[in-house]
């Protein structure tokens, strides 16, 4: 009797042309259509060509009696399809695939093209670069086309199948869910991902925020420590994507921007508890960062007038000394009065109420705003002959 699972290891045009002609099915009952977009397509049509690895395509194999059999796509149907698309369908890589440039040995011929030998009659070879973006699996190479036929793509066959057992076995293999935009993102990130992963893990997190498991498996942490890292340190170059601003960080920014981060979530974590957790949310965690990064550079010591000049600025380009900064049990004071009553203070026709009902909640100029006005309304109240003590 034939074995439960068969593997093997085909072509890869072999296997593209067997489900172009429906010897191999895509179509199974329970089967979802094709939805992957472009980038996922770009990148699958890379890994082929860089003869990276692709995990087995399950097939199930339903008996229709008399030794007749039909195989259908259980897992690896979006895989099968877009890579179809590409060898048949003549779909064009676009412009945001990654690693455009691909490599690949080419014989060299002389200027009758004649292939050149060696004096030992071997085949003398060069090596070249094609950019694939714009292209479509016609305009490769004849290199490339062959080298994307003979790639070698392993099935493996679930035999001696009912077509409810096929059903059963697309749930099953079928059964995850992929990357979130966050979750996504954050793969941009090399650089920096690991401490990343740490800091989004901190106390502050989890004793000043209405902290949430889901969000953590979700990855909203790691994206809040980035979104913190940059309105702290490159607020004039924000992204609103988290793609773009991971890519961004991931070449710009430093250990001691992270570090500083931690700094700062440990210093806030200390003098406001639990206090804020109704304040610190996730769409506005970034702004208290940045607003808090511009307490430190405070002096008490300071007129009102120097520092109410132009608060869309930071007033200082150093830090402080311990004996010539506001306590950080201030910054939480600050807080504790926005609460009370700062929050519907108007500051240039804004309030901080006002802001926090806008759409577009991680757009720039959101973002600017509502720093620059919480800023103006520490301001105000630190330097208040009230509040000075």
């Amino acid at each position: 009797m034939a074995k439960k699972i068969r593997e093997q290891s085909i072509s890869l045009v072999s296997y593209l042309s067997k489900v172009k002609e429906d010897d191999i099915s895509d179509n199974q009952d329970v089967q979802r259509s094709f939805c992957w977009d472009n980038n996922a397509v770009n990148e699958l049509i890379v890994t082929v060509l860089t003869d990276d690895y692709i995990p087995p395509v399950i097939l199930g194999e339903e008996e229709l009696g008399g030794g007749v059999v039909q195989q259908y796509i259980v897992d690896g149907m979006q895989r099968s399809s877009a890579l179809v698309l590409f060898r048949y369908g003549n779909y064009k890589i676009t412009s945001s695939v990654e690693n455009s440039i691909i490599k690949y040995q080419k014989k060299k011929r002389d200027k009758n093209n004649v292939i050149c030998k060696d004096n030992s009659g071997s085949v003398v070879w060069d090596y070249e670069e094609f950019d694939i973006k714009g292209k479509t699996f016609e305009m490769l190479p004849d290199e490339l086309k062959k080298k994307f036929d003979d790639y070698q793509i392993k099935i493996a066959v679930h035999q001696n199948c009912t077509m409810e057992q096929i059903s059963k076995l697309v749930r099953r293999y079928n059964n995850h869910r992929a990357m979130n935009a966050s979750q996504k993102a954050f793969t941009y990130l090399d650089m920096y991902a690991r401490k990343v992963k740490t800091l989004s893990q901190c106390s502050f997190f989890k004793n000043c925020t209405n902290y949430s498991d889901t969000e953590r498996k979700k990855g909203t942490y790691e994206k809040l420590v980035c979104e913190s890292v940059m309105a702290v340190n490159h607020l004039d170059k924000w992204k609103k994507s988290p793609k773009q601003m991971n890519i961004f960080l991931n070449s710009n920014s430093s250990d001691k921007e992270f570090e500083r981060f931690s700094e700062y979530a440990a210093r806030l974590e200390k003098v406001c508890q639990n206090k804020f957790s109704e304040v610190f949310v996730p769409k506005d965690i970034c702004v208290w960062f940045a607003v808090f990064d511009k307490f430190t550079k405070l002096n008490p010591n300071k007129e009102n007038s120097a520092y109410t000049a132009n608060c869309k600025h930071s007033v200082s380009g150093r830090k402080p000394s311990d004996s010539s900064r506001f306590d950080d049990s201030r910054f939480a004071d600050f807080i504790q009065n926005l609460v009370d009553e700062l929050h519907s203070r108007e500051i240039n026709g804004l309030t901080f109420d006002s802001l926090c009902k806008k759409s577009g909640t991680k757009d720039k100029k959101i973002i600017t705003e509502k720093i620059d006005t919480l800023y103006a309304l520490m301001i105000d109240y630190l330097y208040s002959s009230k509040s000075l003590k």
